[in-house]
């Protein structure tokens, strides 16, 4: 399901900008890059990974 990550995150943004008004800052921008994002998915799926080998 790694296109659900991608659809929230476009989705929150572009929420942001039309519902809102406000363009996302520095730090906003820096989270939607996809290293930042693969890194926050690892730190989430890896541990359950590990948990449901046998």
């Amino acid at each position: 399901m790694p296109p659900m990550g991608g659809i929230c995150i476009v989705g929150s943004i572009l929420w942001l900008l039309l519902a809102q008004g406000q363009r996302p800052d520095r730090c906003g921008v820096m989270g939607m890059a996809p290293p930042v994002c693969l890194t926050g998915s690892a730190i989430i799926l890896l541990p359950q990974a590990r948990l449901s080998r046998p």
